[in-house]
Formats: C-alpha cells, sequence, structure tokens
C-alpha cells in the first residue's frame, strides 16, 4: 500500500485537501491517518465530515473508539481511534468489521 505524507499548516489547507480527495475517491473510501497526538488527525476528519454534511459536533473519539455519523444520502462516516489497539483482533472486538459489510 502506498504512503501519502501531506504536511498541512492551517485548517483551510486541511478543507482544500480534504477537498481534492473527495473529488478523487470513490466510495465506500478509508482514510488511515497516523500521526502523534496534536498532528491533526482529527481536525481532518472534522473537514471531511464537514464536507460531507455532517453538522453536529464530531468530538475525537479518543474515549469513545468509534463515532459514527449519518450523512443525508444515507451512507455514514465513521470515526475509530485505534490508538491503544494492538492488534487486528482488538479491532475486530470494536466491531469495525461490520461496517465493512
Amino acid at each position: 500500500m502506498d504512503q501519502v505524507v501531506f504536511r498541512l499548516l492551517t485548517i483551510e489547507d486541511t478543507k482544500r485537501l480534504v477537498e481534492r480527495l473527495l473529488d478523487s475517491v470513490s466510495f465506500p473510501v478509508v482514510f488511515a491517518l497516523t500521526g502523534d497526538l496534536g498532528a491533526g488527525k482529527t481536525a481532518f476528519t472534522q473537514q471531511l465530515g464537514r464536507c460531507l454534511g455532517v453538522s453536529e459536533s464530531m468530538p475525537s473519539p479518543t474515549f469513545t473508539l468509534v463515532n459514527q455519523y449519518y450523512l443525508s444520502d444515507g451512507r455514514q462516516l465513521i470515526h475509530a481511534d485505534l490508538y491503544r489497539a494492538h492488534d487486528a483482533s482488538e479491532i475486530k472486538l470494536l466491531g469495525l468489521s461490520d461496517y465493512f459489510t
């Protein structure tokens, strides 16, 4: 799998990237974001949600582990925090595979 790294300095940079990505992907799609605390993973997801029409607050799922948002067209945006997951079996326990069926 290819890895692409972007350096985003402002929220506006993040919004422009999200808009460009949404123009070039087909759904369903998975974005795997990695980085230290404060790197902007949640900011990216919030901008993604805004561009897809999510109007509610989108906090980090650090404590809830998985946040789910329903889009007006029936699709879902799933925001999962896998920071504490050590292997695939722990991810399976979260039920994330259910979103792929």
